[in-house]
């Protein structure tokens, strides 16, 4: 019997690295970083349905706009107080 547990439980750790390979080649096909689709599949995958797809798109869009306003303010913090 504990062999045939260590067997499902590996079966189960390789189950869970080929998702994440998979994940992170769509990320990196569609230039999505892996943050983004870390959360997207850890937090709202399944709420989407079968619209999925469409979903992460959309987000990915909100995600790439809200990561460029923080780098714009970073930017603009570090050159007022460098002056």
């Amino acid at each position: 019997m504990t062999d045939l547990i260590a067997v499902y439980h590996s079966d189960a750790i390789l189950s869970q690295v080929r998702e994440m390979d998979e994940r992170y080649e769509l990320a990196d096909e569609n230039e999505m970083s892996h943050e983004f689709v870390d959360w997207f599949f850890d937090e709202k995958k399944n709420e989407c349905g079968t619209v999925w797809f469409m979903m992460m798109a959309a987000m990915w869009e909100g995600w790439k706009g809200r990561e460029e306003h923080v780098n714009v303010t970073a930017e603009s913090i570090d050159s007022h107080h460098s002056h």
